[in-house]
C-alpha cells in the first residue's frame, strides 16, 4: 500500500491475478519461442571511494546465491549469508524505481555510451544541473577495483573458501588426524561451490554503483536493462555479460549507511527468482515496483531488538517453495454469516456491535475438505 495520499481499495488475501503474476505470465508468453531473458544473476556492488581526492569505484559486496561482503580484516570475502534488509530501505528503493530514471530495453556498445545515456536522462528529468552533468559523467567512468580478478577460463577465484587456521607446530598427532575428518564448514564449502559453478554457467550480471558527491543537490538514481547483455571492460569481476545496472548517487548530507542499505536491497532483490522475472519482463517503472511489493509481502520481519544487521544469518537447505505454492493457490469468495449476538452490547467502552456479514477468502483445497 502507498501512503494515504488518495482513496484506494484495500484487498485482504492473496489473489491469483495480482499484477506481478500478470507481468510474469505475459513475459513467459512473449519469450516462449525465443531466448528467455530471465537468467541467473551475478550481482556486485561498488562504492565510490575518495583516496586523497582520487576517486575510484571499489567493490564492497556481491550476491551470487547469497550475500558476501568484503571483510576489512584479511581483505577477503565473508562467508555466504542470507541477505538482511530493512523495510525502510525497501521503501527508499521503491521510491528510486518510481521517481528515478528507468531505462528499459536499451542498446549500447560501450560503457561510455551507457553512462552518457544515464546522464542525459537525468538532464531531461531536470534532476541535475549543467555543472553536475560533466562531473557525474566522469564519475561513472572512474576505474573499478574488484577484490579478485577473474578470466573467462578461470572461475576458481570466485569460489568461497574458509579462512585457513594458523599453523602451529605444537599440535599433536591426534589433532592432525582430526584435520583429515571433513568439518561442517568444509562440507558447506563443497556443496556451496558445486551449486555456485552450476549457477554461473549461464548467468548475467547486475552492477550496483553507490556514491556520495558533495556537489550534488538532489539524489539521483537510474535502473537500466539492456536488450542484449554486453561485456564491459572491468565493470564486473564476473566474466559474464552485464544486463542490468543500478546507480544511486546522493549528496554528502545523506547518511552513508542508508545509502549502503538501499544498495543491499537491490542486491537482495536479485537473489529472489520472482523479482528477477519481473525485472526481465517489466515494461515500465510501475511494473518493477510490483516485483518489489511481492518481495516485501513474502519477507519475514524480525521485531526490533531480536536481531542485528551486523549478525550474519547462515543459509539453510530448506526452501519455502511448498509454502509459496500454498500461498498462490486459487481462491473463491464465500459469504459467511457470523452471529455476534453475544457481543451486541457489552457495556464496556460503550461498544455496540451489530450482526454483520463478512466475506472470507477460502482456498479451493480447503473447500474440498469441507
Amino acid at each position: 500500500l502507498e501512503p494515504l495520499y488518495i482513496t484506494q481499495h484495500v484487498q485482504i488475501g492473496d489473489f491469483p491475478e495480482n499484477p506481478s503474476q500478470r507481468v510474469k505470465a505475459r513475459g513467459k508468453e512473449k519469450f516462449q519461442n525465443c531466448n528467455d531473458p530471465s537468467k541467473p544473476i551475478f550481482c556486485e556492488m561498488l562504492k565510490l571511494i575518495d583516496d586523497n581526492e582520487r576517486y575510484h569505484w571499489k567493490e564492497v559486496a556481491r550476491w551470487i546465491k547469497y550475500e558476501e561482503r568484503v571483510e576489512n580484516v584479511g581483505h577477503r570475502w565473508s562467508k555466504p549469508n542470507v541477505p538482511l534488509v530493512t523495510p525502510v530501505a525497501l521503501f527508499r528503493l521503491k521510491n528510486c524505481l518510481k521517481r528515478g530514471a528507468v531505462l528499459l530495453d536499451r542498446t549500447v556498445s560501450t560503457f561510455e555510451e551507457l553512462a552518457n545515456m544515464i546522464v542525459s536522462e537525468w538532464e531531461q528529468q531536470r534532476a541535475i544541473t549543467s555543472t553536475e552533468t560533466n562531473v557525474l559523467f566522469r564519475t561513472l567512468l572512474r576505474s573499478k577495483e574488484h577484490l579478485v580478478k577473474s578470466t573467462t577460463t578461470n572461475l576458481s577465484c570466485l569460489l568461497w573458501r574458509p579462512m585457513s587456521p594458523p599453523n602451529v607446530d605444537a599440535y599433536s598427532d591426534s589433532t592432525s588426524q582430526q584435520k583429515n575428518v571433513p568439518s561442517e564448514e568444509d562440507d558447506f564449502e563443497r556443496k556451496y561451490n558445486e551449486q555456485l559453478k552450476k549457477y554461473l554457467e549461464n548467468a548475467e550480471s547486475l552492477v550496483i554503483l553507490i556514491a556520495q558527491l558533495p556537489l550534488m543537490h538532489k539524489t539521483v538514481s537510474a535502473f537500466v536493462r539492456l536488450t542484449e547483455p554486453r561485456v564491459f571492460a572491468n565493470l564486473s569481476e564476473m566474466p559474464c555479460p552485464t544486463r542490468f545496472l543500478f546507480v544511486l548517487i546522493t549528496s554528502g548530507h545523506h547518511d552513508e549507511h542508508d545509502l549502503f542499505m538501499v544498495g543491499r536491497c537491490m542486491g537482495a532483490l536479485m537473489t529472489d527468482k520472482n523479482f528477477r522475472n519481473i525485472a526481465a519482463y517489466a515494461v515500465d517503472s510501475t511494473e518493477l515496483t510490483y516485483g518489489l511489493d511481492e518481495f516485501h509481502r513474502d519477507s519475514v520481519i524480525i521485531p526490533p531488538g531480536k536481531w542485528h544487521l551486523r549478525n550474519d544469518m547462515e543459509p539453510t537447505e530448506q526452501t519455502q517453495e511448498n509454502e509459496q505454492e500454498k500461498k498462490h493457490a486459487p481462491v473463491v469468495t464465500s459469504k459467511v454469516l457470523i452471529d455476534l449476538e453475544g457481543l451486541q452490547y457489552t457495556g464496556k467502552y460503550g461498544a455496540i456491535c451489530r450482526i454483520c456479514t463478512i466475506f472470507v477468502q477460502l482456498k479451493i483445497s480447503d473447500c474440498s475438505a469441507v
